[in-house]
């Protein structure tokens, strides 16, 4: 098979009209009694443009370079949404917009398949949940703090070891860097450094799935209810099991537990995330 280049190309025109946006309650900074009152009207449009060379080296192995630059509107729950009184409405809030770059690669060696990717992002007009003091509250209010800069890396290895027997990892390497000139104490919430998953499926007789895994992932910022304080939580380890029977062709029964040893962990400040966990599924396929 002789080497061959895919070029791929899109473009897309987005445009948002608002209507109307009224709320009652209290006006922001405009005193204590409610009122039904209107929110100031913001029309928005962007573009979207992006580009992909893909080379097929041999029958197994493609290597593909792509580039964009995308738009994000905020959505109205961003822009309006007090969330039950936590959070300030902010109706000037103007879409983000991210150039992001990635390379990548994916290969079979014999029974062995493997993928990766580096990528990279500049974004402008960054939104984000940013947490303040407002009339003696702790709130917080979608914000674009300034510019943003996404990079990391994606790895992926699946190998089937038996007929019956298939293994497999992936993870994943993010940073993600602010500058926002108004809180040089800023960081970014929500996302972990490093993540990703081990997982096994036997199968040890005709329809039946068996399908431990492991998750696992480092600490991530978040921020305290005060909105005063950033911190990490710290990582978590947690170990999943699932069995699938095929009742049928077009019929799936599963049974399962989710974080086997009822690990305690934060994803964000004051919220513990669910312990030990059963649960059953049923799929049917038409």
């Amino acid at each position: 098979m002789a080497p061959a280049f895919t070029l791929t190309v899109g473009a897309s025109y987005d445009w948002r009209n608002l209507k109307r946006a009224e709320e009652y309650g209290t006006v922001p900074g405009g005193g204590s009694t409610p009122v039904l009152f209107d929110y100031p009207i913001r029309d928005a449009d962007a573009y979207n443009v992006q580009g992909r060379l893909e080379w097929q080296a041999n029958e197994t192995t493609s290597l593909y370079a792509s580039i964009s630059s995308r738009s994000r509107f905020p959505t109205i729950f961003e822009r309006f949404s007090s969330r039950f009184g936590g959070a300030v409405s902010n109706p000037d809030l103007e879409a983000e917009r991210a150039v992001n770059y990635e390379i990548g690669a994916t290969t079979d060696v014999g029974k062995v398949h493997a993928e990766g990717a580096l990528f990279y992002s500049d974004i402008s007009n960054a939104i984000v949940s940013f947490p303040f003091i407002y009339e003696g509250q702790a709130v917080s209010q979608s914000r674009n703090v300034g510019s943003a800069e996404y990079y990391g890396l994606e790895l992926s290895l699946d190998a089937r070891i038996a007929a019956s027997l298939t293994a497999g990892a992936n993870y994943t390497f993010i940073k993600r860097d602010y500058e926002d000139p108004s809180n040089a104490a800023f960081e970014p919430t929500g996302v972990p450094t490093h993540k990703g998953i081990v997982y096994v499926e036997w199968q040890p007789v005709e329809g039946l799935h068996v399908l431990p895994n492991v998750e696992l992932a480092s600490d991530r910022w978040t921020v305290n209810t005060a909105g005063t304080t950033y911190y990490r939580t710290g990582g978590y380890v947690l170990a999943n099991f699932r069995v699938d029977y095929d009742v049928t062709d077009k019929v799936t029964l599963g049974a399962g537990v989710r974080n086997a040893f009822d690990e305690l962990y934060y994803l964000t400040d004051g919220f513990p995330e669910p312990g030990r966990r059963f649960y059953l599924t049923a799929r049917v396929r038409t």
